[in-house]
């Protein structure tokens, strides 16, 4: 069937690295591999062609193949062949073929999970990828560099969204192997000076000086798994011991909250404020950052209507329910809200909802709304 060419598309580029090895002072590589960042792509893979209709995903992956010791005399390659490897070759081929391929309108989607890493917590954060030709085995990918391949993008009038499964900074500790973090490697960076940021465009410049151009998108979207001097962390989700499903936290609630929500739907805004909650609950200490404009879909501009007024709610565990939003939002005592599960949009058009209008009581930054029934114990928006 061919493809409708007045229609806008959709193109994603997806990265998963397990595989990590560093080159030591004694001639031995130190293993750092993760365990769930392959497994988050590709069922983020499985989700866009099945559920989504995507037709344009290139995904790199570095799996392990099988358990790795602490240290290894020998390089060991990932199970994927070359041109499937997360290298910094690959990648930056990848992201050049989307920006050449796509036309003006089309919606770009971006998701690495793997480790982050930089100088010091005040200095801007950089991708750490698997690199076979270095002798130190690890290549970075830093933030300008990236700033620059996106601004082209944005530049081509593409809607992109850039979401990075990692630890921003070395404001955490890197004593847990579930952490998503690598400690700085000057020779790293060394072996590979950046020549990026002189060629770009004079209006993204200014963001490239400033401290961390990934925290300052101009035009485009990003969410990070945590906020700068916090941990991104990986967890087993599965509840089987003998056979373990790592996850990113980010990954797996993002990919939830699509499935939950009908994903194209449903604004950038209100699947971030869902998974925000649901990590925070699973992993203290981790809070998802959103940098940049959130009014869109992940995939493309979100039909006119839908979730125009849709805030989410909590049900606290004295069985309250307490919306994201208060005061300061323009939230009043006696306001009446319609309940409805997430991502549903039946009660704009005047649909049976779950629940009858909800009066505020208390209003402040989290009020209350009474009278709720506890049949359906889950997190929904309300509008």
């Amino acid at each position: 069937m061919q493809e409708d060419e007045s229609k806008p598309n959709c193109h994603a580029l997806l990265i998963g690295i397990n595989l990590y090895q560093q080159l030591l002072p004694t001639g031995a590589y130190k293993d750092w591999s993760l365990k769930g960042c392959v497994r988050d792509v590709q069922e983020i893979k499985e989700y866009m062609e099945d559920i989504l209709h995507v037709k344009h995903i290139q995904m790199l992956t570095a799996s392990t193949p099988g358990e790795q010791s602490c240290l290894s005399a020998d390089f060991i390659h990932p199970i994927e062949e070359p041109e499937l490897w997360p290298t910094y070759a690959n990648i930056i081929s990848s992201l050049d073929y989307i920006n050449s391929s796509a036309k003006p309108g089309d919606s770009v989607y971006i998701h690495f999970s793997g480790h982050g890493t930089s100088k010091d917590s005040t200095e801007p954060m950089m991708l750490v990828l698997f690199d076979r030709g270095s002798n130190r085995g690890l290549r970075y990918l830093q933030g300008s560099e990236l700033t620059h391949l996106l601004s082209k993008m944005v530049d081509k009038k593409l809607t992109v969204t850039l979401v990075l499964d990692c630890c921003q900074s070395g404001g955490v500790m890197r004593n847990d192997s579930s952490i998503r973090f690598l400690e700085y490697d000057p020779l790293v960076d060394a072996a590979y000076p950046s020549s990026h940021e002189q060629y770009l465009n004079p209006t993204y410049r200014h963001i490239a000086a400033s401290c961390d151009t990934l925290r300052n998108p101009s035009g485009y979207m990003i969410i990070t798994a945590a906020g700068p001097h916090e941990k991104a962390q990986e967890h087993d989700f599965s509840k089987n011991k003998h056979n373990k499903q790592y996850h990113g936290v980010l990954s797996y609630f993002l990919l939830k909250a699509w499935k939950e929500s009908g994903g194209p739907t449903v604004k950038q805004k209100l699947i971030y404020e869902y998974l925000s909650i649901r990590v925070r609950k699973t992993c203290q200490g981790q809070n998802p950052m959103c940098y940049g404009t959130n009014i869109r879909g992940f995939f493309g501009d979100v039909p006119t209507g839908i979730n125009q007024t849709s805030i989410l709610v909590v049900i606290k565990p004295d069985k309250n329910i307490q919306l994201e939003a208060g005061h300061i939002h323009g939230i009043c005592d006696g306001d009446q809200f319609f309940l409805h599960p997430f991502g549903d949009s039946n009660s704009e058009s005047g649909e049976p909802i779950i629940a009858k209008d909800m009066l505020v009581r208390n209003t402040a930054y989290t009020p209350i709304l009474e009278e709720i029934p506890h049949s359906n114990p889950a997190q929904c928006p309300v509008s």
